[in-house]
């Protein structure tokens, strides 16, 4: 997926996520999800874009990713300003909502948390070294997709600069750090695709990178860390289905045509396989378990 035309500017996120561009966070829903991609990105219904409040598990990655590596601080809010049961809840903290309106606010001991967080990562020299390496940090690049001309655009966590080449580092602050949760983790949320753009935007921009490693931090006790690096082929494989996710978009945009395969037609569903081994039944006509999908 090569692009062209790559270009940085510097932007608050805020102004990223504004900007026309493609992300991958869009692009991941294509070619299979034309209805979601059309009512979130098309549509763009009023009663759809009313801003959602973050989840505790949100607000700690948000300020997770700019204490690790930003060293900003997040505003953190006293206790005097919660309610009684320690929630986000009335008047003074109302008040102070507002007096730091657009700000990432913790309270204290999320921040002792993230604190810990930090000081454990720190403690590996790997992860270390991709903390303090210097680089080019919540960097927006922008770019044009050669073969459908379609705008893209990427805002990469860091792109640590090292002795032999550039690297991409991508802070996930996640419920478990094993490998096991991690490759079920890249699929489910196709973070493959994610690695693919951005390998592709940062070597139109500068140089191939050397590799795309994921920081996984995990966002509750006892707040390890490690670090996971994929492997080329899977990068590939992003890079194919964003090819398709692209020349898909394309040819949406031109038809007008956001429904998906299907559309008008009856589908048959059977249960899942753990309900077939369950009751130890086959439906009629079924010679084989593998034939149904997981």
């Amino acid at each position: 997926m090569p692009f062209i035309n790559a270009e940085h500017i510097d932007l608050e996120a805020e102004d990223y996520h504004a900007r026309p561009e493609w992300s991958n966070s869009q692009l991941k829903h294509l070619p299979d999800e034309p209805e979601l991609f059309h009512g979130l990105y098309i549509a763009k219904r009023p009663e759809w874009q009313k801003e959602q409040r973050e989840s505790a598990v949100m607000r700690f990655g948000t300020a997770g990713h700019a204490w690790f590596l930003e060293d900003k601080k997040p505003i953190v809010a006293p206790a005097s300003v919660l309610s009684k049961a320690g929630s986000r809840a009335g008047k003074a903290w109302e008040s102070f909502e507002a007096a730091h309106d657009g700000d990432t606010i913790v309270t204290e001991a999320e921040w002792a948390a993230l604190q810990y967080a930090k000081i454990r990562a720190k403690a590996d020299p790997e992860i270390d070294a991709y903390l303090s390496t210097s680089g080019m940090v919540e960097h927006s690049l922008f770019a044009v997709d050669e073969a459908t001309g379609i705008r893209c655009r990427g805002r990469i966590d860091k792109i640590p600069e090292f002795r032999d080449g550039l690297e991409i580092l991508d802070g996930k602050f996640s419920g478990d750090i094993c490998e096991f949760w991690v490759s079920n983790q890249a699929a489910k949320m196709l973070y493959y695709r994610q690695a693919a753009i951005y390998w592709d935007l940062v070597t139109a921009a500068y140089e191939e990178p050397k590799a795309f490693t994921f920081l996984f931090v995990r966002n509750e006790p006892p707040y390890d860390s490690a670090l996971w690096r994929l492997f080329s082929e899977d990068i590939e494989l992003g890079r194919q289905e964003n090819t398709l996710a692209l020349l898909n978009l394309k040819e949406r945009l031109r038809t007008g045509n956001w429904y998906r395969d299907g559309f008008g037609d009856i589908g048959y569903v059977h249960l899942p396989r753990w309900k077939i081994k369950e009751t130890n039944a086959l439906p009629a006509g079924c010679s084989e378990i593998t034939n149904f999908d997981q």
